[in-house]
């Protein structure tokens, strides 16, 4: 499935912008929110659509922001 042009997490696949996550600064965020560490050959889709890149980047926004204040306590 990973030569297919879909999105990874919500598996859009038409009028949608894809993006690769590999080799981008989506990678660190989507194995840090997921949990899965993302391989090249692990069958699985390798992009993400522009909406859901826009998701992962706030949500790792607010990720960092509470960990930052966990410190600081």
């Amino acid at each position: 499935m990973n030569h297919l042009s879909v999105c990874r997490v919500c598996l859009a696949t038409e009028n949608v912008k894809l993006c690769r996550i590999i080799n981008s600064n989506l990678l660190t965020g989507y194995e840090l929110i997921t949990g899965t560490k993302i391989k090249p050959l692990d069958g699985l889709p390798q992009h993400i659509c522009s909406y859901c890149a826009a998701m992962l980047m706030k949500y790792k926004s607010f990720r960092d922001k509470c960990c930052h204040a966990q410190e600081l306590q």
